[in-house]
């Protein structure tokens, strides 16, 4: 047996997003997903939080990374594939087909300046290929999107087999069930380390199956006089399946609105994946020639986003949708930890409007939405399946983590189960079972809408977050000679009301220029910028009572000519451009 092992978590282990990790089988390396966190509401104008391409950079250096491997096509697995492939142009990426194309439709929308094309390599569910000297297997199993996988690799260093986001079901709404046999095959040929999805492994029992959920939903909906709005996750093929089949027991028309779930039931309806009848799926634009009656409509904005159709329509300002009494809005998805408040306000919003709402929280809810994660049955079943020598937990916060691994402990025994986080790492000898914990460097990426990146640490996010709560200032000070030479002119964002604001600028820079008045000369233009700006914090907090970010800069007079002096060196008769115009309207000026 050569080489050990070894797997370094980069993402995904103690936050809940940004799925990332490396793993080293003998001489090949292997990058397994590549997703985005989300950024908290503390950091307004941040698209997006990306693992550390670091440790890929490195196997690539090393001249052993073979690819990147994606188990399905959630943006916690697959949205920061394109700002990888910025970094590492012409990395192979091999993904089933379904999830080929949402990663396509990834670098159609949102692609980074400088991100390399995409190099597929297109593998089925059930598919064995050979890379580099390891064997990759992609296992099909049940989740809330078509085509998800597990992923086993058997290489010089052992097997290992990643189990992506998975549940069991047995009879699933959209596409076949999961893998069984293929899992059993794997497991029976010997698998030394499965990595096991915790996000809903602790708790007891089984997923509801997808197919109670549409009795459910058809059950709500028929108590509806009005428009019945579904809202959920745009991705989630089998919710629109079922919506679908909750519209034709209903004897509704059914219609999708929201740009991404729009272009994911196109693309699903290509791709076959979609049952829809010739006509049957009602095009946005005739919402709102249907009696409201014979209307359901799954509508994107679940988690409240502001720009989503959901918010719009409770706002009152959607164009071909509003709601009132008599209408109907069902949440058929969970609120992400978080996003209480927001969705709340929507709640709220909408119940003043007299619209009967069906929340996602509450005795009403049960049974209207179901994870994609197994719990704890489906997990043992995975486990009984797959036959590990060693089990470690992955996906999830540190509670998720936590839970699952007491839950394992007592399934596979604490001698079996194995623990780690992001920003370690853990090597495992199969020759003589000894496993190894390390330590490995990662440094998060914050990207900015726009494209503007920071390091997870970077002082400039520090500024931003303070900005947003408590408004800027800026100021700019005539200086020459080492002295304040006129009043400094402030600008001051969000510290107090607009029709407040032009009085406390000039109030700041009268104070700012008695102020720097006093000073003794100061030469160092570094020394004086610096004094200015806490001179500016200063005055602000007495006037407004905070703190916010503030920024000096000197304006160097010194060799400025004003027109004055100008004038005064001009021959008679003669004037210079801006107080005379010694041309007539459309000529040129003489040479």
């Amino acid at each position: 047996m050569g080489a050990p092992l070894r797997i370094e978590p980069v993402g995904g282990l103690g936050q809940m997003g940004h799925h990332h990790m490396v793993v080293d089988n003998g001489p090949d390396s292997f990058l397994v997903d590549c997703g985005i966190l989300f950024p908290p509401p503390s950091d307004p104008g941040i698209d997006r939080i990306l693992p550390s391409f670091e440790p890929a950079l490195q196997r690539a250096k090393e001249g052993r990374l073979r690819g990147l491997l994606l188990t399905h096509g959630h943006l916690d697995h697959l949205g920061a594939v394109p700002d990888l492939l910025a970094a590492l142009p012409g990395l192979p990426v091999y993904a089933t087909p379904w999830t080929m194309t949402l990663l396509r439709r990834r670098f159609d929308r949102d692609a980074p300046k400088g991100s390399a094309p995409l190099e597929r390599r297109l593998v089925h569910p059930g598919e064995t290929i050979t890379v580099g000297e390891t064997e990759l297997t992609w296992l099909r199993v049940t989740h809330s999107l078509p085509e998800a996988c597990s992923l086993a690799m058997r290489g010089p260093g052992g097997t290992v087999v990643h189990s992506g986001d998975f549940r069991m079901q047995v009879d699933p709404l959209l596409g076949p069930p999961t893998d069984a046999a293929g899992l059993k095959a794997i497991g029976d040929g010997g698998v030394d380390l499965a990595l096991v999805d915790s996000t809903s492994g602790a708790k007891p029992g089984r997923t509801l199956p997808e197919r109670d959920v549409v009795a459910r939903l058809t059950e709500v909906a028929e108590k509806a006089t009005g428009a019945v709005i579904v809202t959920t996750f745009s991705s989630h093929v089998e919710r629109m399946l079922g919506c679908l089949q909750v519209a034709r027991a209903t004897g509704r028309r059914f219609a999708i609105y929201g740009r991404s779930a729009e272009e994911t039931a196109r693309a699903a309806i290509e791709a076959g994946l979609l049952p829809v009848r010739s006509g049957e799926l009602l095009s946005i634009d005739a919402i709102e020639e249907t009696p409201k009656s014979k209307l359901l409509v799954l509508v994107t904005g679940s988690q409240g986003e502001w720009r989503a159709p959901l918010a719009r329509i409770a706002r009152g300002e959607d164009s071909r949708l509003t709601l009132g009494k008599g209408d109907m809005v069902i949440w058929s998805a969970r609120v992400i930890p978080g996003g209480e408040r927001t969705v709340g306000g929507l709640v709220n919003r909408f119940a003043e409007a007299g619209v009967t709402v069906v929340p996602p929280w509450g005795e009403g809810s049960h049974g209207l939405h179901t994870s994609g994660h197994g719990h704890s049955d489906e997990v043992g079943e995975w486990l009984d399946l797959v036959q590990p020598r060693f089990v470690l937990p992955i996906h999830g916060e540190p509670w998720h983590l936590i839970q699952h691994q007491s839950a394992l402990a007592r399934r596979v025994g604490p001698e079996r189960l194995l623990s780690l986080r992001t920003g370690q790492t853990l090597e495992l000898d199969v020759s003589t079972d000894v496993v190894t914990h390390g330590e490995a460097k990662t440094t998060q990426q914050w990207v900015a809408y726009g494209g503007a990146v920071f390091p997870a640490r970077d002082p400039a996010l520090s500024t931003r977050r303070k900005a947003g709560q408590s408004g800027a200032a800026t100021v700019v000070v005539p200086w020459r000679d080492g002295r304040v030479a006129g009043t400094p002119v402030v600008h001051a964002l969000g510290l107090v009301a607009v029709v407040e604001t032009s009085s406390l600028e000039r109030r700041l820079g009268l104070t700012m220029h008695r102020k720097l008045s006093l000073w003794d000369p100061i030469d160092d233009e570094g020394e004086a910028s610096e004094k200015a700006r806490l001179t500016l914090r200063s005055i602000v907090r007495r006037e407004v009572g905070s703190k916010p970010p503030c920024l000096a800069r000197l304006l160097h007079l010194d060799g400025m000519v004003s027109y004055a002096e100008l004038d005064a060196h001009q021959p008679d008769g003669t004037r210079d451009g801006a107080n005379g115009n010694p041309t007539s309207e459309g000529q040129d000026p003489p040479e």
